[in-house]
């Protein structure tokens, strides 16, 4: 009767340290085939400028994005298309175009560390430190 406690107690005690283990990094194939898709973009900046439209991340290495930003009584539409790869866990984008290259110049590259990335949430860590989450889009 002991011996069976103590190994239900060691098999309890097992199964506890395998559940509450951390989740498993992403790898770039992981990014790659779940990043597909589109994506809400919907934030306010820290400069209290609003941001709304979408990015869409296509499976052969483009994207496109559309936003709107407003602020006060101002708004501005920008546009812009480009490439994107995974490479050791980070989201690399190069813009390839842009309606506002004072904004946004072409040619310039993002490198966004991808924290959570699943069905519904993308959620990213930007080379300033800003942490973005994004919801993808119907």
């Amino acid at each position: 009767m002991r011996v069976e406690l103590s190994l239900f107690a060691f098999v309890l005690c097992l199964l506890l340290l395998l559940g509450c283990g951390h989740a498993k990094p992403l790898t770039d194939a992981d990014i790659t085939d779940r990043i597909v898709g589109s994506w809400k973009v919907d934030s306010v900046l820290p400069t209290g400028v609003t941001a709304s439209g979408t990015v869409s991340i296509f499976r052969d290495g483009s994207l496109t994005c559309n936003t709107e930003f407003v602020r006060e009584t101002r708004t501005l539409n920008m546009s812009y298309t480009g490439t994107w790869r995974a490479d050791k866990g980070l989201l690399i984008e190069t813009i390839k175009t842009t309606s506002n290259s004072n904004l946004l110049a072409v040619g310039f590259v993002t490198r966004d560390k991808i924290l959570q990335l699943d069905d519904k949430k993308l959620v990213f860590e930007m080379e300033s430190g800003n942490t973005i989450t994004r919801e993808r889009s119907p």
